[in-house]
């Protein structure tokens, strides 16, 4: 005796409409290529259609976020020409962050800030053996070899390029 998931009936003369994202055992437990077509699904469209409130919502939180921004350039700016200091990512994103805290509404990030520059602030140098730690600084020498030709004329992205090629 066969199931009714054996074979679609016999009786379709349209096709079945399935997302996209559906298995291919779905697919084929429909029939097969010849029985089912493939489409956006509306749930996904309904999800990204937003209504006033939300929308609004989100006007709010732009306009927040981006009183935020100019106090980050402005205070950027002024740690850096006037005040001369070095900001590293680390220093930017959490006075950003902290900029941010001080507007109404906030919540949180809604996701930790992914930056960085250099082979060394992407792992923790104290984890690596002599031979890794040897292989990267002759790694961060060729680098700053072939990158200084191009880069010569411009004393700032020399300085940075020395900086990110630095032995470990």
């Amino acid at each position: 005796m066969s199931s009714p998931c054996d074979s679609p009936p016999d009786r379709l003369s349209s096709k079945f409409h399935v997302s996209t994202k559906a298995s291919w055992a779905l697919k084929l437990a429909l029939g097969g290529e010849d029985h089912v077509e493939e489409i956006r699904s509306p749930i996904t469209d309904a999800k990204a259609i937003k209504n006033p409130t939300e929308m609004n919502g989100m006007r709010a939180c732009h306009i927040r976020d981006g009183v935020a921004l100019i106090r980050f350039f402005a205070w950027l700016e002024n740690e850096l020409v006037h005040e001369r200091a070095e900001i590293d990512e680390v220093d930017a994103a959490t006075r950003l962050e902290e900029l941010r805290r001080e507007q109404d509404n906030y919540v949180g990030l809604s996701f930790s800030t992914i930056s960085s520059t250099g082979a060394k602030n992407l792992l923790d140098i104290a984890l690596l053996t002599e031979s890794e730690k040897r292989w990267l600084n002759n790694y961060n020498d060729e680098i700053l070899g072939k990158m200084k030709e191009l880069v010569k004329g411009d004393l700032r992205a020399l300085a940075w390029l020395e900086r990110q090629t630095r032995p470990v």
